[in-house]
């Protein structure tokens, strides 16, 4: 016959639960920095990773396009067609969008691995998609006056547009809660103001 202590056995429950919850506090931290540090290494070699992975990407899926109505051919970053040259610079690729779009999707708490590999999956392809069809669109254009205020318009302006509006469609569609680092500040800032029950932070 064994005799149980009530006493004793809630002094368990509750040591179980405090290891629980700091267990759970300690991966949202890790989990936090994680996702900032991903983004600072990105950002290395003023976003070098995104241009060498994009740049060929990029030339080659607009070669591909404008092969169905002329011919072309592809020598380095310049695609050559019948008389007009069309040179892929890093405006054209638009790294910095991507990158944007990347600090907004690593910026929000609370995803799962996986579901955040599946949002970046599918909003690079958005952008990208978006960025060619823009690229080829820019070919179109014959007068070089009109050619670089709309290059200028969209580099600079519709970019934005474009992954705010993919941002909007992909916080909808997966069901994204939180906001882009808000978030993670007002959890910080509840852990500073709560050190002796950070349990109460696990939601914040």
């Amino acid at each position: 016959m064994v005799k149980n202590n009530p006493s004793k056995n809630k002094k368990i429950t509750y040591i179980n639960e405090k290891i629980g919850s700091n267990i759970s506090i300690n991966g949202q931290i890790k989990n936090l920095f994680g996702r900032y540090l991903f983004l600072v290494l990105l950002s290395i070699g003023n976003l070098a990773i995104f241009y060498k992975i994009l740049t060929p990407l990029t030339v080659h899926t607009l070669n591909f396009f404008l092969s169905l109505t002329q011919k072309t051919q592809v020598v380095g970053n310049r695609i050559l067609m019948e008389g007009l040259a069309v040179d892929i610079i890093p405006a054209c690729v638009a790294g910095s969008a991507f990158y944007l779009l990347t600090i907004l999707i690593m910026s929000i708490p609370r995803i799962k691995s996986s579901k955040r590999v599946k949002i970046i999956s599918v909003s690079f392809l958005a952008l990208f998609i978006a960025n060619i069809a823009r690229l080829v669109f820019l070919v179109s254009i014959t007068d070089l006056a009109n050619f670089e205020f709309i290059h200028w318009l969209f580099y600079n302006l519709l970019s934005v547009v474009f992954v705010v509006a993919i941002w909007v469609s992909i916080v909808k569609i997966y069901r994204v809660g939180g906001i882009p680092f808000y978030s993670d500040i007002k959890f910080l800032h509840c852990l500073r103001n709560n050190q002796k029950n950070p349990k109460s932070c696990k939601k914040n």
